[in-house]
């Protein structure tokens, strides 16, 4: 935000304030959105609609005032709220409760596997030009647009203990 698209540094806490603001909100109401009409249906929807935040986020390579970036990131912040939240919800209800405990903490240990990994190709496709301009970004959203993909396709056949399957 602030080598890529000019953001003062100084701005940046607004992004994480309302963005954070945004995430709380929206964990509220994707957990009742679950709860009514499905996980499933719910994540493949906040999955859908974080694609776009972040594909504008990672395309940004102009100087922009303060408000549009705050508009994407904020939505970004909303979208994968609700795209936990969600998913989460169905990734428990694949569980019975015996187990539910060791395959809580087996599957964080996956997310934060995940995490590092993702972070070190991140880390490996981007590089800063001497200018300070972040290169090679627009990859990671092409990249993290294909694993969100990916995880509607790996979600859609997750099987529920209380489904009559």
């Amino acid at each position: 935000m602030v080598s890529n698209v000019g953001v003062a540094e100084q701005s940046l806490p607004y992004i994480y304030i309302f963005g954070g603001i945004a995430a709380m909100l929206m964990s509220i109401f994707s957990g009742k959105l679950s709860d009514k009409f499905g996980s499933l249906p719910i994540f493949v929807g906040f999955t859908l609609l974080s694609l776009v935040p972040v594909l504008t986020i990672t395309h940004m390579g102009f100087h922009s005032t303060l408000l549009f970036p705050l508009c994407f990131t904020t939505l970004f912040f909303i979208s994968s709220s609700g795209r936990m939240v969600s998913g989460t919800t169905l990734v428990l209800s694949s569980v019975g409760a015996k187990q539910r405990g060791g395959f809580m903490s087996m599957n964080s240990c996956v997310q934060q596997i995940s995490a590092g990994i993702a972070a070190f190709i991140g880390g490996a496709i981007v590089y800063q030009l001497p200018s300070g301009k972040l290169e090679n970004y627009s990859y990671v959203g092409y990249w993290a647009v294909g694993f969100a993909l990916l995880s509607i396709v790996v979600a859609s056949r997750v099987k529920s203990v209380d489904s009559s399957d």
